[in-house]
């Protein structure tokens, strides 16, 4: 672990570390905030050793925030919450139990989501930048608008303060699970509406028509707002696109099929085509932020 963020990690849980304990790569980073008189270094009572000491918890709250914006647990939250959506989509086998889904989500504003514990996911985002629920057994639904996001790494780029147009963010990890499309479909039957943000490739419209034959004009694709043959050309990989073109499970003529009705989605396909080339969702962060100012 980063020795930085595990000596930050001790004093945000009120501890008092001992300047002794602390390593050489941490020294520099404990002195400038000493400096400015977030922690100092104290005997505290019952001991004979210096120790760092927190003196200004507000302070290091802000010095946290500023280090670590997705919170100092966020990647055990992550990964524990990855693996229990793994094991929801995995199921029982043995037992046929039925099991839930894990919808893992940014809540932005307590009007986000319809529920008792709308104020403790509006926490948990500002907190570990992170919120997780389980669904149907929580009987929580989002309201507002909201952006479904494909891939981990694009939702954790997607904050309050980047995208303040949205009420709300959820990761769909890949193809939608069936309990996932349920959620966003009892969602939208209260009004919310979602924006997809996905990879414009064959991989990323088939997973939007799944979305799109279930909740209809409540969902559109985010397209960038230059997008053309240009964007494709410079942000496109070829090798995705010949690797995809090879596979049996995409048919351009069914995603056609599939997008009817859709000029902007359809928009995404025929570029697809004509360049050659598909774009991963990493490579337009830039663009989707500077969309949702």
């Amino acid at each position: 672990m980063d020795p930085i963020l595990r000596f930050l990690r001790r004093l945000s849980e009120g501890d008092k570390v001992s300047t002794r304990s602390v390593a050489k790569a941490v020294e520099a980073t404990a002195n400038k905030m000493s400096e400015r008189q977030i922690i100092a270094k104290r005997i505290p009572p019952g001991s004979r050793t210096l120790k760092w000491c927190v003196i200004n918890e507000a302070a290091l709250d802000s010095y946290c925030i500023n280090q670590y914006p997705l919170g100092l647990f966020a990647e055990e939250l992550e990964l524990d919450t990855r693996e229990s959506a793994a094991k929801s989509r995995r199921g029982s086998k043995r037992t046929g139990a039925r099991v839930e889904e894990v919808i893992l989500c940014k809540v932005f504003c307590e009007s986000a989501v319809v529920g008792e514990v709308s104020s403790l996911l509006v926490q948990s985002t500002s907190t570990f930048g992170v919120a997780a629920f389980t669904h149907p057994a929580s009987n929580i639904t989002a309201s507002g608008l909201w952006v479904s996001i494909e891939n981990h790494e694009s939702f954790h780029v997607v904050n309050k303060a980047n995208s303040p147009s949205f009420d709300g963010a959820f990761l769909l990890s890949g193809q939608p699970s069936a309990k996932q499309i349920n959620w966003m479909e009892q969602s939208t039957e209260s009004g919310c509406s979602f924006v997809h943000f996905g990879d414009l490739d064959f991989a990323g419209l088939t997973h939007y028509i799944q979305l799109r034959n279930r909740l209809g004009d409540a969902i559109t694709f985010w397209s960038p707002q230059d997008i053309g043959v240009d964007l494709f050309k410079h942000l496109g990989n070829r090798v995705l696109f010949k690797h995809q073109m090879s596979s049996a499970k995409y048919n351009i003529e069914n995603l056609r099929g599939g997008l009817r009705g859709d000029e902007d989605a359809l928009h995404i396909l025929r570029l697809i085509v004509e360049t050659g080339c598909v774009i991963e969702q990493e490579a337009l962060h830039n663009e989707f932020l500077r969309s949702r100012d």
